[in-house]
């Protein structure tokens, strides 16, 4: 029958080759647009009375093409579907979840948290995405369990800001469920063939990259928030199966900044700044050029772009499934510092060897029964430690000014994503160039005055007026202090905190934490140690976090009570702790004699052959509790085979099977 005549027999879907839908808003609501070129047979259908109007009813209507006048677009005008209004509304219940019955594969002793369960698995439902949590919430982990989940994945490219390098690879070590390799770039060295490579957003400029990448993350995305920028640019051209976007602050400023992270991610989606810029940037033309810093549709943006690929939380919408305090460290690469941290590892090599004595004394005495050696032998290794911190004072100095350009960018970057943040530091001259960085940051130190005084009727200081106007004054982004500010003030305005310049004992930082882990905190508090690769303080973070997070736990009271202020020692020697040493078992005699036997075992190797045998070495501390509890000629107690045991159990491996199964009453991997 002829279409004409009968225009109930028209086709649409075949009429004309449609473009792929696409939505937009009209005044009768949201249409899913499909446009064609008219052909001859569709002019007889349009010219006709009848089938005219039949077209229109089916929502056809013709119009001069946007770019050229002379021709003509045929558009599909049809109405949203109910299956995709329920799938947009699922992806946008997704994309704020904070809790998802799904799986992550993950290291054994990791787990994910309930609302990081919910961003793995919308990033895994997600061939592109922009995790955009608020910070503190662990962007990175959740990139990373999106790896583990796809196990397509074999060749990723990350792309970080330079201070971050460091800390992408100590977070893969940790969560990285697959055996994939890691290597870091600079501007010099580039393996296109690498499993995982880190680079920092400069070196893109110096390399030329592949195109068959599995996926490409970019951390920090904010930094391409210009589309004229260098860094952007190249990352316009990177070529990926998947692509993802790390940052908490995708949209700085206006929603112009957002476009070329849409862009890098869905190219298809988002092809024309222009088009984006005159419905979500409210463009004007002022006589002048065209004004793209405005905002409009601002509503329909984010569902937009919730609905098919950003996934948002905050702090307060997942504050009962966080812990009240969370510590990072965050390991700033060496580069142009590797003089002054070699400086400073050589002084305390040098320091260590009496520092490892006087700890063995210390854990000897700790076991044995006698409590004034044990105040007398920790004294001794306070005073050591004390006077090897003050021996390095210069060298440490050095290593906080080289320091510097890193702790600033990191802070700028913590502004930008949660707001205000509170830094401490040791030397002046670091705090004072910190400092010159932001302006109208609050500053405490010793040169801050303490003495109060009334004000409007009230008793002040200078320092808490500085304290004072860091909580109340919005523009006031940055509190900077040293040891000064560490007690008395509350500065809980801020819930992110940057310890540039760390003490040794974990008084002194619990101190410190405690200024925004506080009565009238309502956030989720994350303290960030900044370190040097390779520095002495590397080496102290890692020791100071462990042991403050086992007082806050308060899994060892007496622990917290009577040894918070000790001196940390970066060592990897063994310690029995209070709390151990509280409920200590009955051994028998045999077990105390393969204890003995297994320590002289032990003992008599030397620390080279010892690092052959297990890869990690017979510390200096160890040798001497090793040789000073197997060589006394009495039996041992039951205090020091706690210590005892614990040794034979670092060093399984250079002991006889039998013999260790009877000092342990375990089982020997070496028979697994």
């Amino acid at each position: 029958m002829n279409a004409i005549s009968n225009p109930q027999t028209i086709n649409i879907e075949t009429l004309l080759p449609w473009s792929e839908a696409k939505e937009v808003n009209t005044k009768a609501g949201r249409r899913n647009l499909r446009k064609a070129t008219p052909d001859e047979n569709f002019w007889k259908l349009w010219n006709n009375a009848d089938s005219k109007a039949a077209l229109k009813s089916a929502g056809i209507s013709l119009g001069k093409a946007w770019k050229d006048e002379t021709k003509w677009d045929a558009a599909w005008w049809m109405p949203i579907s109910k299956e995709q209004v329920e799938k947009e509304k699922a992806n946008v219940e997704s994309s704020r979840a904070s809790d998802a019955d799904f799986n992550v594969p993950a290291p054994d002793g990791v787990v994910f948290m309930p609302f990081q369960r919910a961003g793995v698995k919308f990033l895994n439902d997600h061939n592109n995405f922009l995790l955009s949590d608020e910070q503190g919430l662990g962007k990175t982990p959740q990139a990373i369990g999106a790896i583990n989940c796809d196990t397509s994945i074999k060749k990723v490219l990350i792309v970080v800001p330079n201070s971050l390098k460091i800390n992408w690879a100590r977070e893969l070590a940790r969560f990285l469920n697959r055996p994939m390799k890691v290597e870091v770039f600079d501007s010099k060295h580039f393996n296109p063939n690498a499993e995982i490579g880190i680079i920092n957003y400069e070196s893109l400029l110096k390399h030329t990259f592949p195109t068959d990448y599995d996926m490409i993350l970019w951390d920090e995305g904010q930094y391409l928030q210009s589309a004229k920028s260098k860094r952007t640019k190249a990352s316009f051209a990177l070529k990926a199966r998947r692509k993802g976007i790390l940052t908490g602050t995708p949209m700085s400023n206006r929603p112009a900044n957002l476009w070329p992270l849409l862009h890098i991610l869905d190219p298809k989606a988002w092809p024309s700044f222009w088009k984006y810029a005159m419905k979500f940037c409210d463009a004007k033309n002022n006589g002048f050029g065209w004004d793209f810093t405005g905002a409009s549709n601002i509503e329909e943006l984010n569902r937009v772009i919730r609905s098919t690929l950003m996934c948002r939380r905050l702090k307060k919408d997942v504050l009962k499934e966080l812990p009240p305090k969370r510590r990072q460290i965050i390991e700033l690469p060496s580069n142009g510092s590797s003089a002054a941290v070699k400086a400073e590892m050589d002084q305390y090599n040098e320091r260590m060897a009496l520092i490892e004595s006087l700890l063995a004394k210390v854990e000897l005495a700790k076991v044995g029964e006698n409590q004034e050696e044990y105040a007398q032998a920790l004294d001794s290794l306070k005073e050591a430690q004390q006077m090897m911190f003050d021996q390095m004072a210069k060298a440490r100095h050095d290593v906080g000014i080289q320091k510097l350009p890193y702790a600033i960018e990191h802070i700028k970057n913590s502004i930008e994503e949660g707001g205000k943040i509170v830094v401490f530091a040791h030397h002046l001259d670091v705090i004072k160039a910190i400092a010159a960085e932001f302006h109208g940051c609050a500053v405490v130190t010793g040169e801050t005055s303490n003495k109060t005084y009334l004000e409007n009727g009230k008793e002040t200081s200078d320092r808490m007026k500085e304290a004072d106007r860091f909580q109340k004054d919005p523009k006031c982004l940055v509190f900077i202090g040293n040891d000064a500010a560490g007690v008395g003030l509350t500065l809980t305005a801020a819930s992110q905190m940057a310890i540039v310049e760390m003490a040794w004992t974990p008084g002194n930082l619990a101190q410190k934490e405690d200024r925004i882990h506080r009565i009238t905190q309502v956030n989720p508090v994350l303290i960030q140690y900044l370190v040097i690769e390779g520095s002495v303080d590397a080496l102290m973070a890692e020791k100071l976090v462990w042991k403050l997070n086992v007082i806050d736990s308060a899994l060892d009271k007496v622990f917290a009570a009577k040894e918070i202020n000790e001196p940390v020692v970066a060592s990897k020697s063994v310690t029995v702790t209070q709390q151990e040493l509280s409920s200590v078992p009955e051994f028998s005699a045999e077990q105390k004699a393969a204890l003995k036997s297994c320590l002289k075992i032990v003992s008599c190797m030397d620390s080279d052959y010892a690092a052959a045998r297990n890869d990690i070495g017979f510390s200096g501390c160890d040798t001497k509790i090793g040789h000073s509890l197997a060589e006394q000629a009495w039996p041992l107690t039951n205090k020091q085979c706690v210590l005892a045991r614990k040794i034979v159990i670092k060093y399984w491996k250079q002991l006889p099977p039998d013999l260790y199964k009877s000092a342990t009453g375990k089982e020997s991997k070496m028979q697994d």
